[in-house]
């Protein structure tokens, strides 16, 4: 006799609506990269789908940028520094605006030894981490949001040399970790346990990411086509054939093979030997461990919800429909989906506000529940094209004429999988 257990494993996504006017920022999408240079004066380099497109723009400002990072609500945070008149070091994380060249503060951590905060990164939850150097000891901190109550997770003294990171990345499960000065990338698994090292054939100065489906990625770098010892040499000769140019390469960490995408030279100011700092909208989502249900409804960010929600862009004015999705909703699933649940939270005029599915794919239910809970219905067998097309034939509808409440509605969407487990 055979008994069968029915799990339940939950993907769950927001959408906004707003009844009154909205004005959303317009944001890059996943796939650009941005390179910040810069010595006496700091550039932004704008690398759409690497080395299709390069687009510069100048910033004077006076102080330095050690690292930047994009937070997964779309803002690009950089992380600075100076000495106050007490000798303490004051680390500053500042919302960037690369566009403007203008920053705005968002936090400021205090040290008494002679090291910023570098090697920022921000993963999908939020999360900051980033190096620095208390009583001599090199350590990686990680904070909730901002710098605010920094937990030690990494003490590089424990196998790293007591050398700090110089960049990383977060691809599902693995942290990967740049020391330049050896040109080692260290694997880590996500509670930072050392799982191999690795040599790469040329020198790399800085890390970033590009995400293209849950099972596909890139790592992208910056650095020269020479080796460690050629590059410290030059570097330490005080050698300027390293200021005016870098190469960008993709990275394979896990088989430690490296290919030349394209160079990049500067006919302007000096660069600073080592580029500042790469981010891309790819961290936050390759960081991401989950693969097996994953929905994404605005894939493009187009509506300025970070990292996978959507907020829809206009006025709700009358009884027209709204969609809870972007065009380019995207699902990925390695467990079968079967179902989805929507409640609508929110509701200022009950009876006049309401979820409706029209043109549902074949073999696909929307039911009404309650008057804020709906349920989508499919079967275990229909494929992610089909959920897309059925959330793409969903929508908002306000059927009042004159007794409309304006005020934010807010739809939460769950997902579940039946996950079967045999037992004799």
């Amino acid at each position: 006799m055979s008994e069968f257990i029915w799990l339940l494993k939950r993907i769950c996504r927001t959408i906004v609506f707003i009844c009154s006017f909205v004005t959303i920022k317009a944001q890059t999408i996943e796939q650009s990269i941005f390179a910040f240079l810069g010595n006496k004066s700091y550039r932004n380099l704008l690398i759409e789908n690497p080395c299709v497109n390069m687009n510069e723009a100048f910033c004077n400002i006076s102080y330095r940028f050690y690292s930047t990072a994009i937070h997964s609500n779309g803002d690009y945070n950089v992380l600075t520094w100076s000495l106050s008149p007490q000798g303490k070091i004051l680390s500053y994380l500042k919302r960037w605006d690369p566009f403007i060249c203008d920053t705005s503060l968002i936090a400021t951590g205090e040290q008494t030894t002679n090291s910023n905060f570098h090697c920022l990164f921000i993963d999908y939850l939020g999360r900051t981490y980033y190096s620095t150097s208390i009583k001599n000891l090199n350590c990686m901190y990680r904070c909730e949001q901002g710098l605010h109550d920094p937990k030690l997770v990494l003490n590089y003294a424990n196998g790293f040399s007591n050398r700090e990171f110089d960049d990383m990345v977060i691809i599902r499960d693995k942290i990967i970790g740049l020391d330049v000065f050896s040109n080692s990338i260290y694997i880590l698994d996500t509670s930072f346990n050392l799982l191999g090292i690795k040599v790469p054939p040329y020198q790399i100065t800085k890390l970033t990411s590009l995400y293209y489906t849950c099972d596909s990625f890139d790592i992208i770098a910056t650095g020269y086509q020479i080796s460690n010892s050629d590059y410290r040499n030059l570097i330490s000769s005080g050698n300027n054939i390293l200021f005016d140019s870098f190469n960008l390469f993709k990275y394979d960490p896990f088989n430690n093979s490296i290919l030349l995408l394209c160079n990049y030279f500067s006919n302007d100011e000096e660069l600073y030997y080592n580029t500042i700092s790469l981010t891309s909208f790819g961290d936050i989502l390759n960081s991401d461990p989950e693969c097996d249900l994953l929905l994404d409804l605005d894939r493009n960010n187009s509506s300025g919800l970070y990292p996978y929600n959507f907020k829809l862009d206009r006025m709700v004015c009358n009884k027209e429909l709204y969609p809870i999705c972007d065009t380019d909703v995207y699902l990925h699933t390695n467990l079968a989906l079967d179902s989805m649940q929507f409640r609508l939270t929110g509701i200022k005029d009950i009876g006049l506000e309401f979820l409706i599915g029209t043109n549902m794919p074949v073999g696909f239910l929307f039911i009404q529940r309650s008057d804020s809970l709906y349920s989508l219905i499919g079967n275990a067998n229909s494929p992610d094209l089909s959920f897309m097309n059925a959330l793409r034939s969903i929508y908002y509808r306000h059927t009042g004429i004159t007794n409309r409440t304006d005020g934010e509605r807010v739809i939460h969407i769950e997902g579940y999988s039946p996950i079967k487990k045999g037992q004799t």
